[in-house]
């Protein structure tokens, strides 16, 4: 460069090498050839010179991109991902998602996150609906983890349906590869993962399972508890596993996340943890209550729908949710919506949309897509259970409108409880109403109508949901806790003492099932503890509760040799919601079914659908079948899923798969096994009163006796047998809504029903 300066200002060039400048033509020719040279030579270092400018300031802007500075050594080691040796920083820059993360309210928080989940073991993260925590913390978590180590986080999730719908954004949001590789998720009876997978989502159960053959859950560095305010009886069980885990495992962190959560007893169980508070989007949100008690919910939600219609503008982005308790409200709302929808049509119509869990996918898909104005302006109704939440984002919702109530399992505070649980429609909880409620302002100001008064919501709705633990059956979960190792299960570690009436219940029941006995010392004849028998051990290893793996067990005895068809009734019955029929085709629905019922009841016609698709060979023949039976593919697929994987446990359990050609008898035995509580006579002034008359001359309202239900109970409407009303009967659940109906009934003799008793 300076001999270039020197040159353009007319100076004296003086080259490299020392010589003497001659005046003759020979020289000059000699000196023209040398300056070509030296400027060649130049020129190359200057393009050299040009190239590391242009690498080093590619570097730069990936730097400022990255980091703003350059990070220390340790910051570097935080931020690789040990599994893939990749940046995590960069990972996520090459992703088109990127932006909509940073856009969430848990990324300005981000780096005081990672600061906390490095110096603290436990983490209790509170955090309003739609900050972004479960689909960011467990990312955040790789970058804060050592990489000196393999990093694996296990997220759990109380349905399954979330865990995996959040699977499937974070393999997006990664973008490492697709789903079931970096990022995967594990429920009941299906799995997508392998064994490099660093971020796992799971169902609460799925983990409590594993802990069973591993308690202190080596496999995971980072254990995430999320949607902890729901208090499901595998999650309360795992806050003790994973607090024996932690006094083992002191690498070992753990991070409790809920949105509604009272802390209090989270951060005394976990001692030494950190409690933060996060806030979100914070979108006002206006509430309206009733005056005075409503009685039918479904009436005053028409009524708060079509106020809201008239009320608001007609946006896409201006929807209504509708909180209801269950499919047959869903059913009927949206029937008198459609009615109203057709008055409405110069204010804009309304498009109601169901949402639940036994929607098949492309209806659940539909409620979830912004709607089609091609054919008119039409707002759209998303009428769901408490599904929504808070498993599912709904974009679009403005409006909430909340029946305050919902469908909970429980069991009888009697002895019998472990034996007979129910499902009945109960009050929800306040912290489940302003979850609700804050649906309507995730992306923008909304409004909530709650069917209820102030008076109701502080008075009779508890600040928390009670605890499942508290409300029902124990028999799974002291099965559970005596795999585990727990001599004593009310002496296991949990944040709420297990109920001494439910102990008793649920142990009594695991021993006449024969799967535990109590033990003694050698010294003393006092009670040491309980433990698992054989029989126990076999049972803990099928993913059922107690009374379905007994059956499974007893159906394998070779006096009964019926594996083969259990197996097929089970994996129909852990299916939720087989069948899907619209309320306009009930009646081509029940035409349809008609060649497979049996007057044996209802597990033998789910038995003869069954091996009526099973004989079906061609493809597009079985689709075709099934439609015609409104019988859901997804379940259908989920339910070969489920018997794949029973049989190949029952062959490692040393069960041989026999078949007893469908005969009913063996099939009867091997369920009464497990459900010897399960039975009921039909009421003698019935029997009287109907003899000789033919069953349809019995009338609808014949009622059963049962010893372990506190009053009459009834055949469910959807049951086979709804209006045969045979002497005794078999049922697997118990439903109270307008009164108690059996569901899953099958015929039996009476003598069965006295010799079920214990």
């Amino acid at each position: 460069q300076k001999a270039n300066t020197a040159m353009s200002k007319g100076g004296k060039h003086k080259p490299k090498h020392k010589h003497r400048h001659g005046h003759g033509h020979k020289q000059q020719k000699k000196q023209d050839l040398r300056q070509q040279q030296q400027h060649s030579v130049q020129n190359q270092s200057k393009a050299k010179h040009r190239k590391q400018q242009k690498m080093l300031l590619r570097k730069m802007k990936w730097q400022k991109q990255h980091h703003q500075t350059r990070p220390a050594a340790a910051d570097m080691t935080a931020d690789t991902n040990p599994l893939t040796t990749t940046s995590a920083s960069s990972i996520a820059d090459n992703n088109p998602l990127l932006e909509e993360r940073r856009s969430l309210p848990i990324w300005q928080h981000r780096r005081d996150l990672l600061a906390c989940i490095r110096q603290h073991r436990c983490l209790v993260l509170i955090s309003s609906t739609g900050s972004g925590k479960s689909t960011q913390v467990p990312q955040f978590l790789l970058e804060a983890a050592s990489g000196s180590k393999q990093t694996r986080v296990a997220i759990t999730q109380p349905r399954r349906i979330a865990a995996i719908s959040l699977a499937q954004r974070v393999a997006l949001e990664a973008n490492n590869g697709p789903l079931g590789s970096f990022v995967g998720y594990k429920v009941r009876f299906e799995e997508c993962v392998k064994p490099g997978t660093a971020l796992t989502f799971l169902t609460d159960g799925m983990l409590l399972r594993e802990s069973l053959l591993d308690p202190q859950l080596t496999r995971y560095t980072h254990i995430v508890l999320d949607e902890a305010h729901e208090r499901s009886l595998a999650t309360d069980l795992l806050f003790g596993v994973v607090k024996l885990a932690m006094h083992k495992r002191p690498e070992l962190r753990v991070v409790v996340m809920s949105a509604t959560l009272d802390p209090e007893p989270f951060c005394r169980f976990f001692p030494g943890s950190k409690l933060v508070y996060l806030t979100g989007r914070q979108y006002p949100i206006e509430l309206m209550s009733v005056d005075r008690p409503v009685s039918d919910y479904v009436s005053a939600a028409l009524v708060a729908v079509l106020q809201l219609h008239r009320s608001r503008p007609l946006k896409p982005t201006h929807d209504i949710l509708v909180f209801l308790t269950g499919e047959d409200d869903i059913a009927e709302l949206r029937h008198l919506l459609r009615q109203a929808s057709q008055e409405l049509r110069g204010n804009g119509g309304l498009l109601p949309l169901p949402l639940y869990a036994a929607l098949p996918a492309s209806l659940q898909l539909k409620a979830l897509a912004p709607l089609d104005q091609t054919e008119g302006p039409a707002r759209k109704v998303i009428l769901a259970t408490n599904l929504a939440e808070s498993s599912l984002t709904i974009p679009g919702v403005r409006c909430v409108v909340d029946c305050g109530r919902a469908k909970v399992r429980s069991a009888p505070t009697s002895a019998a409880g472990s034996w007979i649980e129910r499902l009945s429609v109960e009050r929800i909880s306040q912290a489940q109403a302003w979850q609700r409620a804050g649906r309507a302002a995730r992306q923008a100001p909304g409004c909530c109508h709650r069917l209820y008064t102030n008076a109701e919501l502080l008075e009779q709705m508890p600040e928390q949901p009670v605890p499942e633990l508290l409300r029902a059956s124990l028999g799974t979960a002291l099965l559970s806790l005596l795999g585990v190792g727990a001599k004593q299960p009310a002496e296991f570690p949990l944040l709420d003492p297990l109920p001494p009436a439910g102990v008793s219940a649920g142990l009594a029941m695991l021993k006449q099932l024969g799967a535990a006995e109590l033990t003694t010392t050698v010294s003393s004849s006092l009670n040491s503890g309980w433990r698992l028998t054989p029989i126990g051990k076999d049972m803990l290893a099928l993913p059922l509760e107690p009374r379905m793996a007994r059956v499974l067990l007893e159906a394998a005895k070779p006096q009964l040799s019926c594996l083969a068809e259990v197996i097929k009734i089970v994996s129909l019955l852990s299916v939720d919601h087989l069948f899907y029929v619209p309320p306009n085709r009930r009646e081509a629905a029940q035409a349809a079914w008609q060649p497979y019922e049996s007057s044996h009841g209802d597990l033998f016609f789910l038995l003869n659908l069954f091996n009526a698709f099973q004989g079906l060979t061609d493809p597009a023949e079985k689709a075709r079948w099934l439609k015609r039976h409104f019988i859901s593919l997804r379940a259908l697929t989920t339910c070969l899923q489920v018997r794949k994987q029973l049989r190949s446990l029952c062959r490692s359990l040393g069960l041989e798969i026999r078949s007893c050609q469908n005969r009913p008898e063996p099939i009867v035995e091997a369920f009464l096994a497990g459900f010897r509580h399960s039975t009921a006579a039909l009421q003698r002034s019935h029997i009287s009163a109907g003899a000789g008359s033919g069953s349809a001359s019995r009338g609808k309202d014949r009622s059963y006796l049962c010893q372990d239900l506190p009053q009459p109970a009834f055949i469910h409407p959807a049951s086979i047998l709804f209006a045969s009303h045979p002497p005794a009967v078999m049922f697997l659940e118990c439903v109270h809504t307008a009164k108690p109906y059996m569901r899953h009934v099958t015929a039996i003799r009476v003598e069965q029903v006295h010799r079920s008793k214990v």
